[in-house]
């Protein structure tokens, strides 16, 4: 099970300043939205809001961002969904973050990322342009080194081809800078 931080501890990592202007631009959002005059943002508009900021970023990346921060998955972003989503990416302790990349990369939701699903979200992330330049066999070393580490720790018990959460957790702390842990 995961940690998720509240509302109010969100809340006291930012400055009343930045709450406002966060708050405010969600509000700008939610006018935007299909539904304009509710107060949530529909995965459309904040992908649409989120690629024209960030041109660089797949929008695969976007619609994941999107999905993980839905946490009561209704297909809505509530302005709660939105600030504690942020506030982990943006001012989250190494446990916090490490458990959003985790639920992040969970594509099945099955307490389980694959290989297969790491190898395709780090060769994602070297496309942006800040990691254009980082050497991509470095980060195919890493991931195997992660699946090979998980397999030999459980003595076999998980598959060779599928991380839980405590293998990816142990494995995170030793790469917390590449590119597929530092994204956010």
């Amino acid at each position: 099970s995961f940690s998720t931080i509240t509302v109010q501890d969100a809340e006291s990592r930012f400055t009343e300043r930045e709450l406002s202007t966060l708050e405010n631009g969600f509000s700008r959002l939610c006018s935007s939205s299909s539904a304009s005059g509710s107060d949530w943002v529909d995965e459309d508009t904040f992908q649409y809001f989120l690629l024209s900021e960030f041109p660089c970023m797949p929008s695969v990346l976007a619609k994941r961002l999107f999905l993980t921060w839905d946490v009561d998955n209704n297909s809505k972003l509530a302005f709660s969904e939105f600030l504690c989503g942020l506030c982990i990416i943006t001012r989250g302790n190494a446990e916090e973050r490490l458990e959003f990349l985790f639920r992040f990369y969970d594509l099945g939701e099955q307490g389980v990322i694959t290989k297969d699903t790491l190898l395709r979200f780090d060769e994602l992330v070297r496309e942006t342009s800040s990691y254009k330049n980082e050497d991509h066999w470095t980060g195919l070393a890493m991931v195997e080194e992660a699946f090979a580490t998980s397999f030999l720790a459980t003595g076999g018990k998980v598959s060779n081809c599928e991380l839980e959460f405590p293998e990816f957790r142990k494995w995170g702390f030793n790469y917390l800078g590449s590119p597929l842990l530092s994204w956010t």
